[in-house]
């Protein structure tokens, strides 16, 4: 086990490749009690497990967040092209993230709607993209929040290839809290997500297109 101090951000670069292609991707932690970190991928205290599965040269990294909820994920029908880049992102949150529902068009044009992963609370936040723009960083607080069990995401921004940033949605929180950050480089994008979700979103995860 490491002890750092409470200040001090955590950092852990992965490199994504995909034939020849290749980006960088870097995520920031910021935790404050080992007591958030339940259910978040951790080696030790300073090291993030990164889930990897190749799906037509993506990346699959994360989730950050706790471990209630069910799993979601992007189903795929038999033949069809994976997520090329991001439609639409909407958000339902008040004291924290309520729900997820994304669109992703792949490869060949066509458009697949994703969710919602939790319920309809909150208020909904829709980010629309340009035809050429794309998400390049997610950002989020975890914490708990009111009388749900374990750790949830409390807020999420998105910051785009436009230099927009949407968000954060939910409420960002400091102290005893967590954060994290995953800006994308080398040309790379946040294709899709994946979740753990029940009445809220309990823990969130990206896609990454090299």
């Amino acid at each position: 086990m490491v002890d750092l101090p409470d200040d001090r951000p955590l950092r852990s670069t992965y490199l994504v490749e995909s034939r020849s292609e290749l980006c960088l991707v870097v995520v920031f932690f910021q935790g404050f009690d080992a007591r958030y970190w339940i259910g978040v991928n951790f080696i030790g205290a300073i090291e993030q497990i990164l889930t990897r599965r190749e799906m037509e040269g993506l990346a699959k990294i994360g989730p950050w967040g706790g471990n209630g909820g069910d799993p979601q994920d992007i189903v795929l029908a038999a033949g069809a092209a994976p997520p090329h880049r991001l439609v639409r992102i909407e958000v339902r949150s008040g004291g924290a993230i309520d729900a997820l529902s994304f669109t992703y068009a792949a490869i060949d044009g066509t458009e697949h709607a994703v969710g919602p992963w939790g319920f309809s609370g909150g208020k909904n936040h829709k980010v629309k993209l340009g035809e050429a723009e794309v998400v390049t960083e997610i950002s989020g607080t975890l914490g708990p929040w009111g009388g749900h069990a374990g750790i949830v995401v409390r807020s999420l921004s998105f910051v785009t290839s436009a230099g927009k940033t949407h968000g954060p949605f939910g409420e960002k929180v400091g102290g005893a809290a967590a954060a994290f950050r995953v800006p994308v480089k080398g040309g790379g994008r946040v294709v899709g997500f994946f979740a753990r979700s029940g009445w809220l979103l309990d823990a969130v995860g990206v896609y990454v297109h090299p």
